[in-house]
């Protein structure tokens, strides 16, 4: 294609080639040689061919430029969505990632708060089972030792009494027997020695039982 600007109109015309070869002109006085026009004409038109060839094909690389443009941009868009989509999704796991974290150390904490205040508890109840079991095993201890002494004195006044038993009394002795209040020596009657030893054995076992009972009642009320 060949652009040609008209001298009396001002308008620019297109050209093909072939209007070049064809082309035509006025003869003058003068003239020009008509052989030397042609083939100027012809190797005019030749360029113009070749123009119009050069840019029919730079138009369609154009064209080409153009649609690959396109796709570019649609890939550069979808890829730019992707790109989106996938750090939204990193933010929303890393989130949850995050809170589920969280939650699981909290859980641990508790637990752990848990565990620890169980174990204080029972520690506690431990040391408050040891000191029952002491104060148990004390009072045990002084019980029995309380219990070996009233047996050592029983032990001796059977032996006083066995002494006692093997001497015969006189109408003028006056003789008491424990547990009972003096009489006349006229009005009283002398035990015989198995009744005698019986009674004193009767009475230690009394006081010994109460005692025991006492010393039981004080451990129990002692605070825990």
């Amino acid at each position: 294609m060949f652009l040609m600007k008209g001298t009396d109109q001002g308008a620019v015309k297109e050209m093909e080639y072939q209007e070049i070869m064809n082309k035509s002109f006025r003869r003058s006085l003068l003239g020009f040689n008509r052989e030397e026009v042609r083939a100027f004409l012809g190797e005019l038109s030749g360029e113009v061919r070749l123009l119009s060839e050069n840019l029919r094909s730079t138009t369609q690389q154009l064209d080409k430029f153009k649609s690959l443009e396109a796709e570019l941009l649609d890939a550069l868009g979808k890829a730019k969505e992707i790109i989106r989509e996938a750090e939204e999704e990193a933010r929303t796991k890393s989130a949850e990632i995050v809170g589920r974290a969280e939650r699981d150390a909290a859980l641990v904490k508790a637990e752990a708060y848990a565990e620890a205040e169980r174990a204080k508890r029972e520690l506690e109840d431990l040391k408050r089972q040891k000191d029952e079991v002491v104060g148990r095993i004390v009072f045990i201890s002084e019980s029995m030792r309380t219990l070996m002494d009233r047996c050592q004195e029983v032990l001796v006044a059977e032996s006083k009494l066995a002494q006692v038993s093997e001497r015969q009394p006189s109408p003028s002795e006056k003789v008491a027997v424990p547990g009972e209040e003096a009489a006349p020596r006229e009005a009283r009657i002398w035990p015989t020695p198995a009744v005698a030893q019986r009674v004193v054995q009767e009475q230690k076992a009394e006081q010994a039982e109460s005692l025991v009972a006492s010393q039981t009642e004080v451990a129990q009320e002692k605070p825990k």
